[in-house]
Formats: structure tokens, C-alpha cells, sequence
């Protein structure tokens, strides 16, 4: 496949792939005379996706393809150190790109960072999807990536002044005649100069929004074409006297800019479709059904980095054709991953919808590939699609559905990214950030004096503070910066050190640099406030009379002390609540002691949020009903980030009318979450120590509920072979079940009943549901309402036997079921129905039992429906028939009877046995069968005499009437039975 590559100012010519390193060298070399280029832009980006560049000379190219241009890595925002900052740029030869608009003629060429020893900067964005792209290789495949990127231009008013309006009025897909097509155009034709296809460019929703559908590319060249694209777009609207932006959401009230990305894998070396199976109903392989799944799993953990601004949140809202719902369809736009139609196979893509064009495009693909990866890896199944219409699901029917959301804020969303494994692998430890951490917040609750306000930026709370400077009066504004620092700022002071500077400007100029905060003393412009959102650092005022150094001087002490404390603590912690852990000393323990080392109240609750213990403190009448109504939003946090049990992630929510915050922390299992401890505060009062705390006592308790659910394993697999010889009728004798029910504490003195409860749908629907899923609903249910019973799983089935103990009041039998339908309902998020069998004697009544429950069930769902409780004694007549299912009389009499009938609708689709049906129904009543049938009456009695004709009977005659009725119930069990 060639290579593309420009010639002279915009020429467009190809260059084999295959050519030698010393080949593309000299190439490139030749294209750039014959461009009669004089300059060359060395490009990188920052970790935010903003291009950095660095100019040369065109006659120092050979020497910086041979050895590299030196640039101050520390200099570009979070990108590296002071101690790291001597770096080299390496140029990725087949980048070499002429840009067209570009007076006098320059080139660009996108490169890597190394360091000084000539090993690949592990910090660079471009070299994470490099990463990647290599892991998805050793597997077999290739990524390629199409994104769609929407974006707006806007106009300035006659002042100059950008005006907060679009420029023009159009709608989706309008032609507009204004200046926007001639942009659009030129955008088109100056892309298409530098090697990149774009399949269509129209006008979108919103008035001044527009759209640039790029075709599918390699993963690194299409990222490259993102970063292209965002600068030449600028470039080229600039010289129209238009701004372009790539905000995702600049106006209240206008649709948001997205930018999704048609995803796809090739197999390496035949390039095949690794997606496509035309045998599919979606034309999805098991490899893409994995992928997707791998996706949905990380969605909230990658959503930092595909939606990587506060801003990003105003266009990610419910309601709107935003996907915030993690699920996947393919005609339903509200879905987070779509599949589209497309017009040839095998062309098979997966549209993945979250992003936004403000992203780092290879920080973005780079962690899309490796949760698509994890989820090819770890064969993780794709759950059902979600065509429905999203926007009127509310969060029960979400919970039904068991879908989650993704985050609705940034904060929320770093910290789901905090705790995603396989999302901070993709970008390696110099682009994420450490968990353990000193924040802006804490030096705001720790060290600040009372009535320290904050004036904005408070998405970048949870910023990491590693030191604090002051500004300066004169020359250098701060001592060297080496990222990290909180900056301490008398407003009055800014104009002695330059009088052309402002606030905002300081604030601008410091984040450039690596800063996280800053706290002033004076009064702060709306300017300032609004760089200071911009860029998510937080503005805090001090209190007038504050003296600016001495407040600093604390910070600092703060931070030292703070960094000894977390590590002392974290140790002490550690070594305390693990010793209650390995002695078995229970949950409860772990939990009060939590209580007692921080001096708040601590809860563990269950997953449905349900109370399982609780510190003094803890049962305040409106603290409990808080906590256990707040279960759901907790619940779906946990399930959308990862969960290691070694660092279990902390997240702190409010409590609505109590005044109080909470930490939470999931319990890790092996199989999902167990439960959730809770550190109840003052908002205040919540510091890293306490998070600390909370993630200890969450590791502890993990490893305590795991001894706990080994022991219930055991005693659940030991119920499990007892209850299956009662109900199968396989035991050696009487005396040896009796003796192995004393051992399990279960009463078979007097009479039992069985209940079986069984998931709706048919028996193909059947294993779709987890018999797991099952058993956990009828063993809540057996803590909650019946604590002697047991229940197992049988035939795709719970049968749960109910002991009744001669004294004790009579149970309410049907309500029992009834509790128990609709535990197993909400255990599998579907619907179930319960049989209900008579309650019996001795150990042969258990089986005995357990055949009329199963036949209650059975029966019951095909007369009355599903998501019901059917009792034995329901049944009637019923009862005597399936008793005698399998005996040849039963069949033979019905043929007998009605068989002329049946064969006649098989042939003609005449109705006759839906209307004999109705006329019992209906006592016979022509009228009544009329209004059940939705016929006319004449046709009603038509039936009937072709009925009386083709069958030879009499439809007066009682004996008759008897034989066709007792038929249709034998039809019934027939059915039934099959």
C-alpha cells in the first residue's frame, strides 16, 4: 500500500512504505527543495492535545533527521520535570507534510520525544498509542479509526470582539451561502494537500456548527489527521476573519460538538475485517462483540480522557442525543457504542460516541484500543442492545436494565479514571496521575485561614499540590517552577513587577507552566475567574488582612507534615485493620475499628443498601434513610470504574439534608463488589487520612468477607447435595437424611413445602440469566423472610423447601412466594414466576411437594401468564389431567374428538379452535364471542356451524359440550408438557 507525501506546494504523490530508513531520508530531503521550503515545524503535543511546536531552518533538517532537535521538556505543561527537561525531538519521517497556506513555505513533521540516551519518552501522548498499536499487533490486529469531528465558526462583531453568536443560521445538512462554504471548501482542499481523505463536510444541527467526516485511517495517522486538522482549520478560518472553536459545548441552549470515532480491526497480514460476520443478526464476530464489551466496561474510567474538559459535561447531559447511557445499539443515537448500517461487507464498524474534539486524539485512541483489547482478552460478553429510546429511562428502569451512566462531571470522572487499571496502563505513569496525593482541596481544608472563599475553577480541586511559591516583585514573577505549585498572589503587587500585567494573565502564565492553584489577596477581575475555569485551576481569596507569607510558609509546613503523616498513617493503618483481618476477627470489628481510629461513624452496607452493621454515631433517624436511598447512585459509581482489592478506589458523595459527606469505598470480591464501608464527616473533616482510612478498612474487609463466602461455599455446596437427594428421591435411607439435617440445623420433623422459582420467557430464553443471579435472590430472601429454609438450583430453577415447626404460628404460604418472586425478579432484572406446591409430611413430602410446585409453575405460567405466583390447588381440574400426562388415552382422546378441527386450521387458518375456545369462554353466548373475538356476529355463527359440520356433533348436546371442553383443557396440559 504506498505512502502518501506532498510534493511542490500541495502536489500530491506517493512514496512506497517499504523504502529504507536512508530511502524516506533522502525523500524527504528532495520533497523539501522542491517545495522551496524554508522553514520546518517540529511537532508534538502536549498532554492535552495542544500542538507544541519547534521551528528550524530548512537547512538544519538533514542534521535533525540524523540526530534530533533538543527542546525543554519541563517548559510544556505536565509534560515532564524540571529534572527530566533535556529532551530530543526525533521526526516521524512519513509525516512530512508541505503546508499549503503557509507564507514563506514550510513543512511540518510530527515527532517523537526521547531522552537524552535515546530511549522513547515515556511521557509522550503520541508514543502511548505508539504502545498501543504494538500490543494490538502481538494479538493480531491492526486499528484503524474514522472519527467524525464536529466544531463551530464563529464571527467578530465591528469592535473586533468575538460576539457570542454563530455566524450563520443554518441547520443540519442546509447550504448556506454565507462565508462558511468557502471555509469548509478551502478546509476540504487544504487537507486533501496534506494526505487526508475526507469522505464528506456539511453543516450540522446548531447555527455556525459544522462537520468533517475523515475516512478510515491506521490508528496513528488518524490521530495525526485530528491534530492536522484542529490547526489548519484555525489557519485557514483566520484568514476568512472567522474563529474556530473546539469547544464541546460554547453555548447554552445549541447542540454540543462531538466527535465520534468508527472504529475498526484488521488481521494483520490479509487485512480482513476482524469485526464482520455476515452470520450475525448485527454482522458482529465474537472478536468485536469482546471489543465493545472491553469499552463499555471502561466507559466511565475512560471518560477523563475522551471528555477531558468541565466543559465536556455540559454536552454530555441526559435528555439530549449526548450518550451518557453505557450501552450499545444500532440505530439508537442515545447509545454510548453504535453500529452503523453499512452498504457492502465485510465493512464492519463500532462508532464509539463520548468524545469530544477537545481531546489529546492519541491519548483518546490509545486508551479506546487497550479497553477494547482487555475486553478480547478477557472474552468479556456483550450485553443485550438497547434500541429503545433513552431519554425517558429513568434511573429504576436503568437499574432494571442493569445500565449505567456515565460520569456527569469531571471530578467524577478523574476519579473513575483514578481507578481503572487498564485506562492508566494505556498511558503509562507519567500520564497518569497518582492516586495518593496531596490535593488542592486538603491545603484548602488544612491549612487555609477561615473564611478562604473559592472564586472558580473548582473542577481542578482534586489537582496535586507539591509545593507553594509567592509571587515576586520583580523579575522572575515565581522561583523556578517545576509543576505542582500552589501560587500565593497580592492582587496590588502584579502591576510593580509589570504594569502591562493583570490577574488573568497570571494565572494564565503560571498554569502554562505547571501550576494548580492560586490564592489571592484583592479583589479578582471576571476575567481572572473565567481563565481560572477555563483551566480548571482553582481561584482562592483570602480573607482581607491576611499576611500573604506567613499563610505560604503554613502551606509549606502543611505539605511536608502531610506527606510524613500519609505515609506514617498509611503504614499504622495498614498494619492494624489487616491484623483484625487475618485474625477473622468479622467485618464488624473492621468496622468499628475504622470508626474509632478516625473519630467518625462508619456504615458497611450491602449492595442494595441495606444496613449490615454501623458505629455509634452511625443510626441517626435521618443519617439511615439517607444512606440506604442513596444506594442506587453509589451502587452505579462502583460499577462503572475498576475495583482492585489491594487499592480499593474512594469516592465522596453528599448527604442530602443532614449536613454530613460521606467516603465510600467497595468491598472487592472475586466475583464483583460485596458491599460498601462509608465514613460519615463534616464535608470538612474529610482529608486524605480519612480516604486513606476508608480504602484500608475496604482491603480489610475484602479479605474477611472472602473467608466468609469460602465458609458459606462450603455450606452452601453441602446444602446443595442434600437438598438434591430430597428432591430427586436419591438417598440411601430415611435415618441417613435425618442425620445429615441435624448436621445442617434443618428441621424435617414436621411438614415442608417447596416453592420453585423460575425466570420467564421459555426455556430459550432461560440461559440467558445467570442461575448465580438466582440463588442470590433466594438467599436474600431466605435472610429477610424465611431464615430455616433452604434453596438450591435444579433445572435451570430455584426450589427453595420451607420447613413448617409444629408450635409456631402458620405461615402466610402464597405471600412467602410472593417475596420470594420478586427477590429473584430484581436478582436477574427480569421478570419471574413462582409454583407453589401443598405442604407434606416426612421426608417423601419434600419430593411429593416439590413435583406439584413444578407442575404449578409449569401449568400455571401457560394458563394465567408469567409473573405470577401459582399455587398446586390453583390448578383444578388441571391437576388430574397432568397427572395423567404421558398415558397414550390422553392424546388419543383428543385426536379423537377434535383432531378434524385442528387439521382444518393447520390448512385453512379458519380460527374454528380459537372460536370453540371462545364459545366456552363465553357460555356459548354468539354476542359475548363476537366482542372477545373482534367479529361480527354472523361470522361467529358461521364458525360454530362449520365446526358443528366438519366435526359431526352437536354443539346443544351436553354430553358434547362436556368432551370438547374437557379437550381444549387436555390441549392444555399437551402443550404444556411438550
Amino acid at each position: 500500500m504506498p505512502q502518501h507525501t506532498t510534493g511542490p506546494r500541495g502536489v500530491w504523490r506517493a512514496v512506497a512504505t517499504r523504502a529504507t530508513p536512508a530511502d524516506l531520508a533522502d525523500d524527504v530531503l528532495a520533497q523539501a527543495e522542491a517545495a522551496g521550503t524554508r522553514y520546518i515545524d517540529l511537532q508534538f503535543t502536549d498532554v492535552m492535545g495542544a500542538v507544541k511546536t519547534v521551528t528550524i531552518p530548512a537547512d538544519q533538517l538533514p542534521d535533525t533527521i540524523e540526530h534530533g532537535t533538543w527542546f525543554d521538556g519541563s517548559s510544556v505543561e505536565s509534560f515532564a520535570r524540571t529534572a527530566e527537561s533535556d529532551m530530543y525531538l526525533v521526526p516521524d519521517l512519513e509525516t512530512f507534510r508541505v503546508l499549503p497556506w503557509a507564507i514563506p513555505a514550510t513543512a511540518r513533521l510530527f515527532c517523537w520525544a526521547h531522552t537524552p540516551d535515546g530511549e522513547p519518552y515515556p511521557g509522550d501522548p503520541r508514543g502511548a498509542l505508539r504502545r498501543a498499536i504494538e500490543l494490538a499487533r502481538e494479538l493480531g490486529f491492526e486499528y484503524r479509526c474514522g472519527p467524525e469531528i464536529e466544531f463551530f465558526l464563529l464571527r467578530h462583531n465591528g469592535n473586533g470582539a468575538l460576539e457570542p453568536l454563530p455566524h450563520d443560521r443554518g441547520g443540519y445538512f442546509d447550504f448556506a451561502t454565507d462565508r462558511s462554504v468557502d471555509v469548509r471548501q478551502a478546509m476540504v482542499s487544504a487537507l486533501q494537500a496534506l494526505g487526508i481523505e475526507v469522505n464528506t463536510a456539511h453543516h450540522e444541527v446548531a447555527a455556525g456548527q459544522h462537520e468533517i467526516d475523515f475516512s478510515h485511517a491506521p490508528a496513528m495517522k488518524s490521530a495525526d489527521d485530528v491534530i492536522t486538522f484542529r490547526y489548519t482549520l484555525k489557519a485557514i478560518a483566520q484568514q476568512s476573519d472567522l474563529v474556530a472553536t473546539f469547544m464541546p459545548k460554547p453555548f447554552v441552549g445549541l447542540n454540543g460538538s462531538g466527535m465520534h470515532v468508527h472504529q475498526s480491526l484488521r488481521r494483520v497480514g490479509d487485512s480482513e475485517n476482524a469485526f464482520s460476520d455476515a452470520r450475525d443478526e448485527y454482522g458482529l464476530s465474537e472478536t468485536a462483540k469482546h471489543f465493545i464489551a472491553g469499552q463499555l466496561h471502561h466507559a466511565a474510567g475512560m471518560c477523563a480522557v475522551l471528555a477531558p474538559l468541565v466543559n465536556s459535561y455540559k454536552r454530555l447531559v441526559r435528555g439530549f442525543e449526548a450518550p451518557v447511557v453505557v450501552s450499545w445499539a444500532r440505530t439508537n443515537r442515545a447509545a454510548l457504542v453504535r453500529i452503523p448500517h453499512v452498504t457492502r461487507r465485510p465493512t464492519t464498524r463500532v462508532e464509539l460516541r463520548s468524545p469530544d474534539p477537545s481531546c489529546n486524539p492519541y491519548l483518546a485512541y490509545a486508551v479506546m484500543l487497550r479497553c477494547g483489547l482487555d475486553g478480547i482478552r478477557r472474552r468479556l460478553p456483550l450485553p443485550p442492545p438497547v434500541e429503545e429510546s433513552l431519554y425517558g429511562f429513568d434511573d429504576v428502569e436503568l437499574e432494571r436494565r442493569n445500565v449505567g451512566l456515565l460520569p456527569d462531571n469531571l471530578k467524577d470522572a478523574i476519579d473513575a479514571f483514578r481507578h481503572d487499571d487498564v485506562v492508566q496502563d494505556a498511558l503509562g505513569d507519567h500520564l497518569a496521575t497518582a492516586r495518593t496525593m496531596i490535593t488542592v482541596k486538603d491545603v484548602w481544608r488544612g491549612a487555609m485561614p477561615d473564611g478562604t472563599e473559592l472564586l472558580g475553577g473548582g473542577g481542578g480541586l482534586d489537582r496535586r499540590v507539591e509545593w507553594a511559591t509567592a509571587l515576586r516583585t520583580r523579575p522572575p514573577a515565581f522561583e523556578t517552577i517545576k509543576g505542582g505549585e500552589m501560587a500565593f498572589v497580592p492582587v496590588r503587587s502584579i502591576r510593580l513587577l509589570d504594569e502591562r500585567l493583570d490577574l488573568a494573565q497570571v494565572i494564565q502564565s503560571f498554569g502554562d507552566k505547571g501550576g494548580v492553584a492560586v490564592a489571592v489577596i484583592g479583589e479578582a477581575s471576571m476575567e481572572s475567574v473565567a481563565v481560572a475555569e477555563r483551566m480548571m485551576m482553582p481561584l482562592l481569596h483570602l480573607p482581607d488582612g491576611s499576611h500573604l507569607n506567613d499563610i505560604q510558609q503554613t502551606v509549606v509546613r502543611f505539605i511536608l507534615d502531610q506527606r510524613t503523616l500519609l505515609h506514617e498513617r498509611q503504614q499504622e493503618l495498614h498494619t492494624q485493620l489487616m491484623e483484625l483481618a487475618l485474625a477473622g476477627a468479622g467485618t464488624a470489628a473492621i468496622v468499628d475499628r475504622l470508626a474509632e481510629i478516625t473519630g467518625h461513624a462508619v456504615v458497611w452496607q450491602e449492595n442494595d443498601g441495606t444496613v449490615r452493621h454501623a458505629s455509634a454515631g452511625a443510626d441517626g433517624e435521618s443519617l439511615r434513610p439517607s444512606l440506604e436511598k442513596d444506594a442506587t447512585r453509589v451502587r452505579r459509581w462502583a460499577e462503572g470504574i475498576a475495583v482492585v482489592a489491594a487499592d480499593p478506589p474512594v469516592h465522596e458523595f453528599a448527604l442530602p439534608r443532614t449536613g454530613m459527606a460521606r467516603l465510600v469505598a467497595p468491598v472487592p470480591v472475586r466475583d464483583g463488589i460485596g458491599g460498601f464501608i462509608s465514613l460519615i464527616a463534616p464535608d470538612a473533616d474529610l482529608d486524605q487520612i480519612s480516604r486513606l482510612a476508608v480504602a484500608r478498612a475496604a482491603s480489610a474487609c475484602a479479605i474477611e468477607l472472602d473467608r466468609e463466602r469460602a465458609v458459606l461455599q462450603a455450606r452452601d455446596e453441602l446444602e446443595g447435595e442434600f437438598l438434591e437427594s430430597l428432591l430427586a428421591g436419591t438417598y440411601s435411607s430415611e435415618s441417613a437424611v435425618r442425620h445429615r439435617a441435624e448436621r445442617l440445623g434443618f428441621d424435617l420433623s414436621g411438614e415442608t413445602v417447596v416453592m420453585v422459582a423460575r425466570p420467564d420467557g421459555g426455556a430459550e430464553q432461560v440461559p440467558r440469566v445467570r442461575g448465580d443471579q438466582l440463588v442470590a435472590g433466594a438467599q436474600g430472601w431466605i435472610r429477610r423472610r424465611s431464615p430455616t429454609a433452604l434453596a438450591t438450583l435444579r433445572q435451570r430453577a430455584v426450589a427453595a423447601v420451607v420447613p413448617l415447626v409444629e408450635g409456631q404460628p402458620a405461615l402466610d404460604l402464597r405471600r412467602l412466594a410472593a417475596d420470594l418472586r420478586l427477590e429473584c425478579s430484581g436478582a436477574v432484572a427480569g421478570e419471574v414466576s413462582v409454583g407453589l406446591g401443598r405442604s407434606k409430611p416426612g421426608i417423601a413430602g419434600v419430593r411429593a411437594s416439590y413435583r406439584e410446585a413444578e407442575q404449578a409453575l409449569t401449568m400455571g405460567t401457560r394458563l394465567f401468564g408469567g409473573a405470577r405466583v401459582v399455587a398446586f390447588s390453583d390448578l383444578g381440574l388441571y391437576r388430574l389431567l397432568y397427572a395423567m400426562n404421558g398415558q397414550a388415552e390422553l392424546r388419543e382422546f383428543f385426536e379423537d374428538q377434535v383432531q378434524t378441527l385442528v387439521e382444518y386450521d393447520q390448512r385453512t387458518g379458519a380460527g374454528l379452535m380459537a372460536t370453540l375456545d371462545a364459545f366456552f369462554r363465553c357460555h356459548g353466548s354468539p354476542t359475548e364471542i363476537a366482542q372477545l373475538l373482534h367479529l361480527h356476529r354472523n361470522t361467529v355463527l358461521y364458525r360454530l356451524r362449520r365446526i358443528e359440520d366438519i366435526a359431526s356433533l352437536s354443539l346443544d348436546d351436553p354430553e358434547t359440550r362436556l368432551n370438547l371442553h374437557l379437550c381444549l383443557k387436555v390441549r392444555d396440559v399437551l402443550q404444556a408438557a411438550s
